[in-house]
């Protein structure tokens, strides 16, 4: 068998991981593509991103990382009003790639003594106890703590444009906590941002800064992240891509959002090159020790995720090691980072337009297409 041809079949076991988690007019912009290495053969990944922005998607980039050598390019527009070409530094919100930087926080924490993962979480946040039950730092990560998530009670059955307005709306903590405690208490793997929220919670207690300064001592500072922030506020930097949601032909803008909605679990604002730089540098075990990357890739009672991040499949570089990351579905906002099991080889992505349903979102084709290209570009020549 060519290498080749065991290439694609690895890859198609990771295609397949990918989407468990009337079109519009396409958009048409010129590609804008930075740095660096010859090697790189990025022409299948820039066809297919083509093919997103043809079948609906506002804007594409896409970072594809072997080592210190890296491509970076942008297809679509920013916004559909100026029709600014998109840049491939361009900002977007990462919704739940978020979740794996404030892992690594905690993990950090951990790292440095100040609790363990078995530590039960509500010795560390009393006023939660009534939440947290029995909870440990461990099942908070994997999501095998109990507590439910009210956000997928209040985003069913709303429309795109409710969903919108949801988004735009403030929560305290308690607005998120207190349906939690009439909701039933999950059993085994349940994914839920209420675990986020809640580590997040401890990490500030434990750690004596706000998530984003821990964001920024334990992660952004050390991976080398330049682009990356936490909003405070409802609007994204001028240069960031405006997300937008499909409403039938129609595709809505999302020029605001509380980082309440969200809140820790989903808030970060990333470019893919530094989504590309924080894979490399995480999983090549420049964040956190070896010990604790190992656990964080070994999977709970999922099968699949362990402390804040997915297994995504099979290498299709011919290694046949897992690929570990995790993806983000934000509302009109989506992102990727997958990366080989070492690190050296990242693949990120960010794009605009987006289904309220996932497993129906009509770019989802396209999008697997465009990884599966991206995944196999980064492969040793």
């Amino acid at each position: 068998m060519s290498v080749m041809v065991r290439r694609i079949g690895l890859l198609a076991s990771v295609l397949a991981v990918l989407v468990g988690c009337g079109s519009a007019d396409p958009v048409a912009a010129p590609a804008s593509t930075t740095t660096v290495a010859p090697a790189l053969d990025m022409a299948e990944v820039e066809r297919a991103a083509e093919a997103m922005i043809a079948a609906g998607a506002v804007a594409v980039t896409v970072d594809v990382r072997d080592g210190d050598t890296h491509r970076t390019f942008a297809r679509g527009v920013r916004d559909l009003d100026t029709r600014r070409p998109a840049e491939p530094d361009d900002p977007a919100r990462i919704a739940s790639v978020s979740k794996m930087m404030v892992a690594t926080v905690v993990l950090k924490l951990v790292e440095r003594g100040n609790f363990t993962l078995d530590t039960v979480a509500a010795d560390l946040l009393p006023q939660r106890r009534d939440v947290l039950a029995d909870a440990t730092i461990r099942r908070l990560l994997d999501h095998t703590s109990g507590v439910p998530d009210p956000l997928q009670t209040l985003l069913a059955g709303k429309s795109p444009r409710e969903q919108i307005e949801l988004a735009r709306k403030p929560y305290t903590d308690d607005e998120w906590l207190t349906p939690t405690r009439e909701l039933p208490r999950a059993t085994g793997f349940d994914y839920s941002n209420i675990n986020y929220l809640l580590l997040a919670r401890i990490a500030e207690r434990v750690g004596g800064a706000t998530v984003p300064d821990l964001l920024r001592q334990y992660v952004f500072e050390p991976a080398g992240l330049i682009g990356t922030t936490v909003p405070t506020g409802d609007r994204l930097p001028p240069n960031a891509l405006l997300p937008y949601v499909f409403d039938g032909d129609e595709r809505l803008a999302v020029p605001e959002q509380s980082p309440s909605f969200f809140g820790p679990a989903g808030n970060v604002v990333s470019t893919p090159a530094d989504l590309g730089r924080f894979g490399h540098a995480l999983f090549g075990g420049k964040l956190i020790s070896a010990e604790l990357l190992t656990q964080m890739r070994t999977p709970g009672a999922s099968g699949f995720y362990g402390l804040g991040a997915f297994m995504m499949g099979t290498d299709p570089c011919g290694d046949y090691e897992r690929l570990w990351g995790n993806r983000g579905n934000g509302i009109g906002a989506k992102s990727y980072l997958i990366a080989s099991y070492d690190g050296s080889r990242v693949v990120a992505m960010t794009w605009t337009g987006a289904d309220t349903d996932i497993p129906n979102d009509r770019l989802n084709a396209t999008m697997q297409q465009t990884l599966g290209a991206a995944l196999l570009a980064a492969c040793p020549r």
